[in-house]
């Protein structure tokens, strides 16, 4: 098997604007042990094939209807536009027309990477699975199986963790071994294992078709730091260039400069289920700028976008610095933790941190406690303030519908928005979802969870029996008594947010110009179409420039009750024209202290999150 290579695929539906990093750390791992291999990034191929438009729909959307598109073809079954609800991601009067389209080609698809390679130089192939991927391996694998039947075929990833990689070998008999953990120091042992004939299944991670389950397949032997240097993404940019899509994609490179969550490690958000290891690692920070340069000397792209869970905290302290003093021009985006402080904004800004999802989910201080988000809707606020102030982007949605929310903790958020609308705001509002892994689905009797089972749209896309279906599902059906938020309320929140969004786009704002020491003058255009113009006392400028942090109201409370009496009056002057809000204690002025750096208003309504794809 010496001369033989391994193949490694991810198929649709990643996201186009990412090299695969599941492919290139694999990659690395193998040619790291003399095991050379091949890449393929089909997804791209796909895109090309469909339009980007419509691979950006179904990709960025309900990854049931992505798994559906490729399920018909694996299944033999007839899955309409309405059974996937592709009015949703698709214009309504063409959604049926656009599903049928979509799956000729699919079919196409398949046939011809299946046709095009010659898998006789193979002896393992491995698919990567996250969100969505996994119909489309399953109709591949088949395929290579047909015409080449000896080949191995090895899935990982985040959608094979726990029970689900079984699940998948259960359900598809294409699939020979699935791994369950991080792969990169278990596949090169079983690739070494395999061609020599030894045992694979006992390796901890592990689980083979028709071996009995010993529980290595579950056990996790060692938690991998992520490792910096030597990723490449050659096959990406290649594959972009033969298909000359490059003009048409603003690329990010993926780096990973941690794994897990520092936060989840010890207080995990009781909604989140983005991965079953919460354990936090990182790799040595101190490669980071070389590798940077690396990257961009070999690709030409300074936009590097971070797939740790969280931003580490220790960034703050001497990474962040670095790369502020790189002078490199960079761009980067990560995810980070609301309750961050005024100069940590600024630093993030200085090093080219100029996009955020810091997982807001609410302006509701019930909301925020029943979540466990560990903050309060003033650090939500503050940070969209500055985050405004200083020009970074910020993705975020509204979370609502939770066990124990109630109209009244959504009120909450409805009341806040109108006053918020000359910040950016959130892409939308969508009720809570349970999902694999999540202390809500681990824990489920504590919340009056009850009746946990696959959603019903998966029925359609494995026809398979309930208990396999519930071991490959991450998203799942339940009832629950306490669930209070009703319809006439989440059509208030959503009426709110859209109003927001216009707002937003139509240039709304709340500027200040103040003279020391004379006053100033406060423009009110959170209302686009109705400006207010409001002359402040010096007093109040000062409010509203001591106010730029939370404060506890006691803090500001002056001694000479002349002075306090002026003070007071001032403050309340200022929250009656929505300046400042109370919140838990707090006071916080909404008035950007500088309106030198704004946010794209185009960027409205084109909002990327974090793709689920790069999760894991």
């Amino acid at each position: 098997m010496a001369d033989k290579k391994v193949a490694l695929i991810s198929m649709p539906w990643m996201s186009t604007s990412f090299p695969s990093i599941q492919l290139a750390v694999l990659a690395r791992a193998l040619e790291d042990s003399g095991i050379p291999c091949d890449r393929f990034e089909h997804f791209l191929r796909f895109s090309h094939e469909i339009g980007h438009s419509a691979y950006s729909a179904i990709s960025g959307g309900d990854s049931a209807a992505g798994e559906a598109v490729f399920s018909q073809l694996y299944w033999g079954s007839q899955l309409s536009a309405a059974d996937i609800g592709a009015e949703r991601l698709f214009n309504l009067s063409q959604a049926d027309t656009m599903w049928k389209a979509i799956g000729f080609v699919a079919e196409r698809f398949i046939d011809e990477v299946a046709a095009e390679t010659d898998w006789s130089q193979y002896d393992i192939v491995g698919f990567t699975l996250t969100i969505a991927q996994n119909s489309a391996s399953m109709v591949l694998a088949r395929q290579i199986k047909l015409r080449n039947p000896d080949i191995k075929i090895v899935i990982g990833g985040t959608s094979c963790a726990g029970p689900m990689g079984k699940a998948l070998l259960d359900i598809c008999p294409h699939f020979d071994y699935a791994v369950t953990i991080e792969g990169e120091e278990v596949l090169p042992a079983m690739v070494n294992r395999m061609r020599s004939g030894g045992i694979v299944n006992d390796l901890g991670g592990v689980v083979e078709r028709g071996v009995t389950d010993n529980g290595q397949g579950h056990k996790l032997p060692k938690l991998l730091r992520p490792r910096l240097e030597g990723l490449s993404f050659d096959p990406y940019f290649s594959t972009l260039k033969l298909l000359q899509m490059e003009a048409r994609i603003a690329v990010w490179l993926p780096i990973e400069t941690s794994r897990g969550c520092w936060f989840g490690e010890k207080n995990q958000c009781r909604f989140c289920g983005l991965h079953e290891v919460m354990k936090y690692r990182t790799p040595d920070s101190n490669a980071l700028v070389a590798e940077l340069d690396r990257l961009e000397s070999k690709y030409g792209v300074k936009r590097f976008f971070a797939v740790d869970l969280i931003m580490p905290q220790e960034f703050y302290e001497s990474t962040l610095d670095h790369l502020a003093n790189s002078d490199r021009g960079w761009s980067f985006f990560y995810e980070i933790k609301a309750n961050v402080t005024r100069s940590q904004i600024a630093l993030l800004k200085r090093a080219g941190v100029e996009w955020i999802q810091p997982g807001l989910e609410s302006l509701s201080s019930n909301s925020l406690k029943l979540m466990k988000k560990g903050c309060e809707p003033y650090h939500n606020v503050q940070l969209l303030k500055w985050c405004h102030t200083d020009g970074i982007r910020v993705s975020w949605n509204v979370l609502y519908g939770l066990p124990g929310e109630t109209d009244i903790d959504v009120q909450e958020t409805i009341s806040r928005t109108h006053l918020l609308q000359h910040l950016q705001p959130p892409s939308g509002a969508g009720r809570f979802q349970l999902h694999r892994f999540s202390p809500y689905f681990e824990n489920p009797s504590i919340f009056g969870i009850t009746n946990i089972r696959p959603r019903e749209i998966m029925r359609k896309v494995y026809p398979v029996s309930d208990d396999l279906l519930v071991n490959v599902c991450y998203q799942f059906d339940y009832d629950c008594e306490a669930l209070h938020v009703t319809d006439e309320c989440e059509g208030a929140l959503q009426a709110a947010i859209d109003r927001w969004r216009i707002a937003y786009k139509a240039g709304a704002f709340l500027r200040l110009k103040s003279q020391p020491g004379c006053g100033g003058t406060l423009w009110d255009g959170r209302d686009p179409d109705n400006v207010r113009e409001y002359q402040l006392s010096a007093f109040e400028v000062a409010l509203l420039q001591r106010l730029d942090s939370a404060l506890p109201e006691r803090a500001i409370i002056i001694s000479d009750s002349a002075c306090n009496h002026e003070l007071q009056v001032g403050l309340e002057r200022l929250i009656e024209i929505g300046a400042v809000i109370r919140d838990c204690g707090k006071l916080l002025s909404l008035v950007p202290l500088a309106d030198d750096f704004r946010v794209p208003r185009e960027l409205i309504g084109q909002e990327i999150a974090a793709h689920p794809s790069l999760v894991g």
